[in-house]
């Protein structure tokens, strides 16, 4: 049997949320028309009018309890005061109070009660709050997932000019979760994130460009975007600089450059990233060749879920490379990337429990592997594929149908 190693082109946007907020801005308790600054008027001032029913003061004491600012800090009482100044409407108020019933803070976490806060301030164009329900609603953290909520709150925002959330909105429409899909009107929101500095939605212009997906394929616009995005620390965009770099993809090829590029990404934790660093380390491409690290960086890309990660640490344990030959290991990785859908190492699992390397032979677990990672086998491969259906029983093979059909439906169900 020939193992190789299998790497994967990135070049694809990682979808990532950000944090929630949990403040807003200051408050003025003498500002008329709900205006508010940051003005830090006396807290005497504050108390007496908050004591007399201003929203704006009452918003401004709750901040001051909550930062210790003046007061001793207590979350509790500083949620009483929000919740005064949220019934009277104040948007800064009821996003404030709700970031503290979000996580926990001066009362038990409760998220139904946060999203009603947020809903009101949504409801007054408070751009923050669309946001947060945004992310709650796409994330069903808390709340029933309604994507096509998220989606409407995501745009809202975006046409108020928040460059994350029209990053956000044009994550959804390039993946068609929660509204048609349509990467070409994808790109468009990702250049409004961009322009407004937002550098994961210039990463995700970039790999667009540089894919060709939903716009005409244009490297040099595309390697724009994402050395923007590299340079700024964006780890996804590092990856793409790094692809870029080690295969010529326009630019002039340069594995010394292309692997310093992979390793900024994978010190970040960056899951291909650790992947191709492994495999250069493993060639000796663009740096020494160090089988012992090659397999430590395919060990932290396997941990982080990586299918060619968990693939390629197979493979060196099982003829081990780096480490001591240990064919049981190669079971345990082969299969967390088989499950994943890794055509490769589906039949590479399939070949060592069709031998019974690594532990006892199992003939229908090795058939339904090897049926499934038919376009990866290699003649070794096929042999051993024959041979195992040739000693299948019939109610084996009946098993192993059954099987089958049950991964293929919940492989197309995901």
């Amino acid at each position: 049997m020939k193992l190789r190693f299998v790497l994967p082109l990135l070049l694809v946007p990682h979808l990532a949320l950000g944090a929630p907020p949990e403040g807003g801005p200051k408050a003025d308790p003498t500002a008329q028309g709900g205006q508010l600054s940051s003005a830090d008027l006396p807290l005497a001032a504050v108390q007496k009018a908050a004591k007399k029913g201003g929203a704006v003061a009452q918003y401004e004491l709750g901040n001051r309890l909550h930062e210790g600012r003046g007061l001793v800090h207590d979350d509790s009482a500083a949620l009483g005061w929000y919740r005064k100044a949220a019934a009277q409407g104040l948007a800064e108020a009821q996003f404030a109070a709700a970031g503290m019933l979000l996580h926990g803070h001066g009362t038990r976490a409760d998220v139904p009660a946060a999203a009603v806060l947020y809903r009101q301030a949504a409801a007054q164009k408070h751009v923050p709050a669309m946001v947060v329900l945004g992310l709650l609603l796409e994330g069903g953290v808390g709340l029933a997932e309604s994507l096509p909520e998220a989606a409407a709150f995501y745009r809202e925002a975006a046409e108020l000019g928040d460059a994350g959330a029209a990053r956000s909105y044009g994550e959804l429409l390039q993946t068609g979760r929660g509204v048609a899909a349509n990467p070409a009107e994808a790109a468009t929101w990702f250049r409004k994130a961009a322009d407004g500095g937002d550098m994961v939605g210039a990463a995700d212009l970039g790999a667009l460009y540089l894919a060709g997906f939903g716009v005409r394929q244009d490297l040099a616009e595309g390697l724009k975007w994402a050395k923007l995005a590299a340079d700024a620390g964006n780890a996804d965009a590092q990856v793409n600089m790094g692809v870029a770099y080690t295969s010529g993809m326009g630019v002039a090829q340069d594995p010394v450059e292309g692997f310093a590029w992979h390793m900024k990404a994978a010190v970040q934790g960056q899951a291909v990233a650790e992947n191709y660093v492994g495999e250069m380390l493993s060639m000796g491409n663009g740096v020494a060749k160090n089988d012992a690290g090659a397999a430590i960086w395919f060990e932290k890309s396997a941990n982080h879920g990586n299918a060619f990660g968990q693939l390629n640490l197979g493979i060196v344990y099982y003829f081990g490379q780096g480490v001591a030959k240990d064919a049981a290991q190669s079971r345990v990785w082969w299969a967390k990337a088989a499950e994943q859908g890794n055509i490769t190492a589906q039949a590479n699992l399939g070949f060592i429990l069709g031998k019974g390397e690594g532990g006892p032979v199992d003939d229908v677990a090795a058939y339904v592997w090897m049926t499934l990672g038919q376009a990866g086998e290699d003649a070794d491969g096929k042999a051993t594929r024959l041979a195992v259906t040739a000693r299948l029983t019939a109610e084996q093979k009946a098993q192993a149908e059954a099987r089958l059909a049950a991964y293929r439906a919940a492989h197309v169900a995901k």
